[in-house]
């Protein structure tokens, strides 16, 4: 067996989404006999399997970011569980016989690198999603690569402070106009738009969100990005906020439209154009969307594969659509042996 098909045998992606690192780790996911799980952020498509392994692993790691967002959003019996574990960065953990070490990303607060160090001295790389500032902290021997903008059409430069002088003024003059407005992010983006307006926009304007987004706010607020009281939106003060004529700032992790919403208020999605192109894109219907380099472009992915020099790459072939075709084009431009896992996945 050649030297790239023993490594290859190191990592792979499950037909559910779950990264199985060395013989002993799990990452966003559940395997079965795999007895240590580590969830690297608090987006939905890495921690659907969160309770599963609380109930099954014998170890579940986070950041401590991480830990604290969890437990705020999802209750304090959290931290009763003996077997959920909040690390700091760059400290390694040795459950089994394999070593693990999280190292921080920039794709949110508390979204972390896994590197997993199998017991023949083999080091395994994750990088879960990350962003054109991140860059892999050591050299691995096999790369598990996040696929998000794996493609080379999702190669256009973001400006975040641009961007975010572009949004805060739409957002103004859409105050201005006498209009509220949806701001809809995933989480994490989200918290810092509330962050970024907070500073910005009239103390008399309302902020209004889900409970569990307030909850996630103010453990934005404790590691010291600050936002301004939220109302929750089901709240009977919500409600009457929302159904009065004052302008009014609303904030969702989804893309649910609200019937406030059909009646004329501006919704901006903070999460780029899901064709790529352009950072800002008005369409003219009251709907703008916003790239804020949440993920690491095109040509960021292949520097990103190239510092972290490995003798393979695995991509994720199951959280977007890009897998297949950006192993090829890694193994084709950069001669690393690259594979998407699963292979042949049209889920999304």
């Amino acid at each position: 067996m050649s030297v790239a098909n023993i490594l290859f045998n190191k990592a792979s992606i499950t037909a559910s989404g779950a990264i199985l690192l060395g013989s002993s780790v799990v990452c966003d996911g559940f395997e079965e006999g795999r007895k240590t799980a580590i969830f690297t952020h608090i987006h939905t498509d890495h921690t659907e399997a969160f309770p599963t392994c609380l109930g099954r692993c014998d170890n579940v790691y986070v950041s401590k970011q991480t830990y604290d967002l969890l437990t705020a959003m999802e209750g304090e019996y959290l931290s009763l569980k003996n077997n959920f574990h909040g690390i700091n960065y760059k400290d390694s953990e040795m459950p089994q016989n394999e070593k693990i070490t999280l190292f921080e990303s920039s794709h949110m607060l508390g979204a972390s690198q896994v590197q997993v160090e199998s017991s023949d001295g083999v080091k395994i790389f994750y990088s879960s999603d990350f962003t054109s500032k991140d860059s892999v902290p050591t050299k691995c021997d096999v790369l598990v690569l996040d696929s998000t903008h794996g493609d080379p059409r999702f190669d256009s430069v973001v400006d975040p402070e641009s961007v975010e002088r572009r949004f805060v003024d739409m957002i103004e003059d859409t105050i201005k106009n006498g209009k509220p407005a949806c701001i809809h992010a995933h989480r994490g983006r989200l918290q810092y738009a509330m962050h970024i307006l907070s500073r910005k926009i009239n103390p008399d304007v309302s902020f209004l969100s889900s409970a569990r987004d307030i909850s996630a706010a103010r453990v934005y607020d404790i590691y010291g990005m600050e936002i301004r009281p939220l109302v929750d939106y089901n709240s009977y003060v919500g409600k009457k906020i929302a159904n009065g004529t004052y302008p009014y700032l609303e904030f969702r992790p989804d893309l649910h439209l609200t019937d406030r919403e059909e009646a004329g208020m501006r919704r901006f999605f903070l999460m780029g154009s899901p064709g790529g192109g352009s950072a800002l894109i008005d369409h003219g219907d009251n709907s703008v969307h916003l790239e804020f380099d949440d993920h690491a472009n095109f040509s960021s992915i292949l520097r990103y594969v190239e510092k972290a020099s490995p003798e393979v790459v695995i991509v994720d072939n199951y959280r977007t659509p890009h897998g297949e075709t950006l192993a090829e084009i890694i193994t084709k431009t950069l001669n690393i042996p690259s594979k998407g896992m699963p292979q042949g996945n049209s889920s999304i």
